[in-house]
């Protein structure tokens, strides 16, 4: 996929500026930012992870296998460059510029691909992460705030001589993952049973992938942009109760939430079935499509 992605951007840069591919998020730390504290921190990150140190590039000798190599630095090798850009006091021209940052500097065929902004204020710091989607993807954003939090902890600590908080556990390679993954991927066959399950689901649905159970077109009748937007559903104690509703019922939150989805699905279209597709566990090929049906 990383390929891929990267294969699609070099193609399109042709034609003009690239799309913006990023994923990001935003998170406070407390207090005015203790910038050598944050910048250890960052380090410690960096180290941990090797697709931060490394890149994708066209290789001079391309192989059947791919038309990429990848460079890796080793851990260690990456130092951490602060600057000040200013004081912003209108919050729409700070979101603009930290955007157009983003979409120049979190790229991916550029080096390393990820910035980070800070916006200090004496109650509170503001951290804003934005990484090219070759990088990272939903489950790992999830997990940044949490390790640039437990790291900055650490880096407050050993800065005033005080213990050290418990640290996070050791990575494993990604990039030894990465290619036990694509050597599996390369080894499956036309009757591998996954691949069985994938045909059949494909066949069920008359050789297409799932759609909208309802046309989605605008004024033109063309197909409509997909829009992005973020709604709060449930607050903290509503979404434990459901949670706690669904594995009652032996399953867990998100085939609940397939269950919902199919509901209205079902209310829209009368259809009994509900088709649909979804990411699976990272590192496991799915042994059946994931689908719901009503």
């Amino acid at each position: 996929m990383q390929e891929a992605h990267i294969t699609y951007a070099l193609e399109a840069a042709r034609e003009g500026p690239l799309p913006p591919s990023w994923l990001g998020c935003a998170f406070d730390l407390p207090a005015e930012l203790d910038a050598g504290a944050f910048a250890t921190a960052l380090r410690g990150r960096t180290n941990r992870h090797e697709t931060l140190r490394s890149q994708l590039t066209l290789s001079p000798r391309p192989t059947p296998g791919g038309r990429l190599q990848r460079m890796t630095l080793p851990a260690g090798a990456v130092s951490i460059h602060p600057s000040a850009v200013g004081d912003f006091t209108d919050g729409r021209k700070l979101a603009r510029y930290l955007e157009e940052l983003f979409d120049s500097e979190a790229g991916p065929l550029g080096w390393p691909g990820y910035i980070l902004a800070t916006i200090s204020r004496p109650e509170a710091t503001t951290v804003c992460v934005a990484a090219d989607h070759a990088l990272t993807d939903g489950y790992s954003v999830l997990l940044t705030a949490y390790e640039i939090h437990t790291l900055y902890a650490a880096g407050l600590a050993a800065a005033n001589g005080k213990p050290a908080p418990v640290l996070l556990p050791p990575t494993a390679s990604y990039l030894d993952f990465a290619e036990a993954e694509r050597t599996a991927a390369e080894a499956l066959t036309a009757d591998h049973e996954s691949i069985v399950h994938w045909r059949q689901f494909l066949t069920e649905a008359g050789g297409r992938l799932p759609e909208f159970p309802v046309p989605v077109s605008d004024v033109s009748g063309s197909p409509a942009a997909q829009p992005g937007g973020y709604t709060e559903l449930l607050d903290a104690s509503t979404a434990h109760a459901f949670d706690r509703v669904c594995r009652a019922a032996g399953g867990d939150a998100f085939c609940g939430l397939l269950a919902c989805l199919a509901k209205v699905g079902h209310e829209i279209t009368g259809s009994g079935e509900f088709r649909t597709l979804a990411p699976s566990t990272p590192g496991r090929v799915p042994r059946s499509p994931p689908s719901a049906g009503t």
